[in-house]
């Protein structure tokens, strides 16, 4: 409960860039949830192709009705928002890797000391 209350305090739903992002790039977050990437922008979309015949569908159309119909989330601006400079993406999955890189570390140091201490003849 409190951690799904507080992901959606810090994270966009739709592009999924914590708010730390923004406030670096000088955006407000919340403005951008409800300009850039409101969710119910895209809840209506699909409603409105839902309601829309298929064969006055467009192009574009019809790709987002086969995608939304097949639950796919392959439309989404995963890290990706035009508000943000193109090198904000790439300094987001560096700071993944170096999260990923430091909880391992800490994994094999703790697997180390639990060696060191359990292996005491060495």
């Amino acid at each position: 409960g409190n951690e799904i209350k507080a992901n959606i305090k810090s994270y966009c739903f739709i592009c999924s860039h914590p708010r730390e992002v923004f406030q670096r790039n000088r955006i407000n977050f919340k403005t951008h949830q409800q300009n850039d990437h409101n969710p119910w922008m895209y809840l209506f979309y699909w409603m409105y192709l839902q309601e829309k015949e298929d064969s006055e569908l467009t192009g574009l159309e019809t790709v987002m009705k086969d995608l939304m119909e097949n639950q796919s989330i392959a439309y989404f601006p995963i890290l990706r928002a035009l508000a943000l400079p193109d090198d904000e993406e790439e300094d987001e999955e560096i700071q993944g890797l170096k999260d990923s890189v430091n909880v391992l570390t800490a994994k094999i140091e703790e697997l180390q000391r639990k060696l060191d201490v359990g292996g005491g003849d060495g």
